[in-house]
């Protein structure tokens, strides 16, 4: 027992330092819809916070979003078939996040791993929950950057992969992204853009996102361009 205690006590000495040294910020924001990869999830306001922990490199994060759908969106993440009977409720999404940086040169490379639950109540359906995990690749060079996401879908055969293209300009985000999606019994795609850009205003910051599908198989092929506005707060904790 007085082994056990000694090592507990170590290692929670341990991470109380880590986090000393960390450093530790947060956001608390607000957007009028909730977009991933070009899809709109949650088509009425979204709010969200965000902590994370840098160190060394490394860093450590948790974000919660909380969003609806009045049953016209196109898509429900991961359940398509809800989507198509117009369902709605409400969607919190968790996600953690571990991830590591490096510089070489004028070479960036990262690499990360996220776990996302995907928490719906819906009028409908009920309650669903989806839970994803992701592995990503990425390389940066000069505001070029080129990221593989490579994804699965939790108690399902379900797994996705993407590969991501982006170019910053100035303040200005542009990517293009290409997503292929394995049900376990075929396979889907879909390419997107999104265009982002932000600036500052009376301490707030302000976001504007552009984003909709280029070509896509069904659910998505009819799915309008999405035009996002954000407003989030950045502390330092």
């Amino acid at each position: 027992m007085k082994f056990f205690s000694k090592l507990l006590t170590t290692v929670a000495l341990l991470a109380t330092s880590l986090v000393a040294f960390a450093e530790v910020s947060g956001q608390l924001g607000v957007n009028s819809s909730h977009v991933r990869r070009g899809v709109e999830l949650g088509n009425e306001t979204a709010t969200y916070g965000a902590i994370q922990f840098d160190l060394a490199g490394l860093s450590f994060g948790a974000t919660v979003v909380d969003t609806s759908a009045d049953g016209e969106q196109d898509y429900i993440c991961c359940l398509p078939s809800l989507a198509v009977a117009n369902d709605s409720g409400d969607l919190t999404e968790t996600t953690y996040s571990v991830g590591y940086d490096v510089t070489v040169g004028k070479l960036g490379v990262a690499l990360g791993y996220l776990q996302r639950e995907n928490k719906w109540s819906l009028e409908l359906a009920g309650d669903q929950v989806v839970d994803t995990a992701e592995f990503s690749a990425s390389i940066d060079l000069q505001g070029i950057a080129l990221t593989y996401i490579d994804g699965t879908v939790k108690g399902d055969p379900s797994s996705y992969e993407e590969i991501l293209l982006g170019y910053m300009v100035g303040n200005t985000q542009i990517s293009l992204g290409d997503v292929t999606v394995d049900t376990g019994f075929d396979d889907t795609s879909y390419k997107y853009y999104e265009i982002s850009t932000g600036s500052e205003v009376w301490g707030l910051d302000l976001s504007v996102t552009l984003t909709g599908i280029i070509s896509a198989e069904d659910p998505l092929e009819d799915q309008k361009s999405s035009l996002v506005l954000g407003l989030s707060k950045s502390l330092s904790l």
